[in-house]
């Protein structure tokens, strides 16, 4: 059974239908949307999701941050389905590809119990912002420097959680885009493996629905 797509959205336009249609017909059927605070006038992309079927949505009332949805989402993926694997987060800006959210669930069926993360292809991508770029490899140099712990990609939102692991990490402190980081520093004391997965880099442009900021 495929894990759930768990996708927390910030003011989505409708690149999250793009991204849910796509991921349907790559075989995935339920969703969980978790929106973080919104405005009023996004609630018709959202209602137009659940038209689609397979999704539920989750609403906080304010912004809270995406680490916030994260937790929300794995909390209640853990409560509301007790037969699921596990969740993958998709980012509801249509940056990740369905192949690749293909390819990390067959990394959760090869590595169960281990957190799978998406790998940007930077050096691949076409129309790569360089911030994005230097972001990414400064904070892979520092992960390693601080912790002796490498990885591929420290920052992209497409990741494989099974239950092990969410249950680990919804106690973790951060609420906001550090927890996902949070999150790398915390699986070598809560003794998770960790698999990666190359991706194509992807950038819409400017003006993506995910809509979250370094703040949020």
């Amino acid at each position: 059974m495929n894990p759930i797509i768990l996708i927390p959205a910030y003011n989505p336009d409708e690149m999250l239908l793009s991204a849910i249609e796509g991921m349907k017909k790559s075989g995935f059927d339920r969703f969980v949307l978790v929106d973080d605070g919104s405005r009023p006038d996004c609630r018709p992309v959202f209602e137009a999701a659940l038209a689609l079927g397979g999704c539920e949505l989750v609403r906080h009332a304010i912004n809270l941050g995406k680490g916030r949805a994260l937790k929300t989402g794995f909390n209640y993926i853990l409560d509301r389905y007790p037969d699921a694997s596990g969740a993958i987060s998709v980012d509801a800006d249509g940056q990740h590809p369905p192949k690749a959210v293909r390819s990390v669930a067959q990394a959760m069926a090869r590595h169960p119990g281990a957190l799978v993360l998406g790998v940007r292809q930077f050096f691949k991508g076409k129309n790569v912002p360089l911030p994005n770029l230097m972001g990414n490899t400064i904070t892979r140099a520092v992960f390693w420097l601080l912790t002796g712990l490498s990885f591929g990609d420290t920052q992209c939102g497409l990741r494989g959680y099974p239950r092990n692991v969410m249950k680990a990490f919804l106690p973790v402190q951060g609420d906001r885009f550090e927890y996902e980081n949070v999150m790398l520093l915390h699986v070598r004391s809560a003794r998770i493996d960790v698999a990666e997965v190359a991706m194509d880099a992807v950038y819409i442009g400017e003006n993506t629905s995910s809509h979250f900021n370094r703040r949020s």
